[in-house]
């Protein structure tokens, strides 16, 4: 008698589980990718920019600008070799930051939707669709003619 290789129902669905899942780090690993030419990759890099915005936004609302950095440790720090005055400096982290909330929310939102989209995905075809589409989308994002 000939061994039946049926798969049960449970097989299917953890099989299905593994592909969504495999998916999803994908698209996180993807995402994490198309993000390293605007962002360092380093641990606790966000709350240093978080902390350069807040000082340049500080340092620009003073008037006149103090000559003393002491309240301005990362500027202090940084002053000669990002740019060459506080003003320069602050100018610069402050636009960076403009930058990045014109950059950053995109690609969350793709993010953020293929994993929606890939979890909404019953079947494997729905799934693949739904990394196809993704795929595209990050592609259109990060082409040469779309870079800041």
């Amino acid at each position: 008698m000939p061994i039946s290789l049926t798969r049960t129902p449970s097989s299917k669905a953890a099989e299905l589980a593994r592909h969504r899942a495999e998916c999803v780090a994908e698209v996180n690993d993807a995402v994490g990718q198309a993000r390293l030419p605007y962002v360092t990759n380093i641990p606790g890099q966000e709350m240093i920019y978080n902390a350069k915005e807040r000082e340049a936004l500080a340092y620009l609302a003073m008037d006149p600008k103090p000559a003393d950095l002491s309240e301005f440790p990362f500027m202090e720090a940084e002053v000669g070799v990002s740019a060459d005055t506080p003003l320069e400096l602050a100018q610069l982290w402050q636009t960076t930051a403009a930058q990045w909330r014109v950059v950053g929310p995109t690609f969350e939102e793709l993010r953020l939707s293929a994993i929606r989209d890939l979890k909404a995905a019953v079947t494997m075809g729905e799934i693949d669709i739904a990394m196809e589409t993704f795929r595209l989308a990050l592609g259109a994002q990060t082409s040469p003619i779309n870079a800041p």
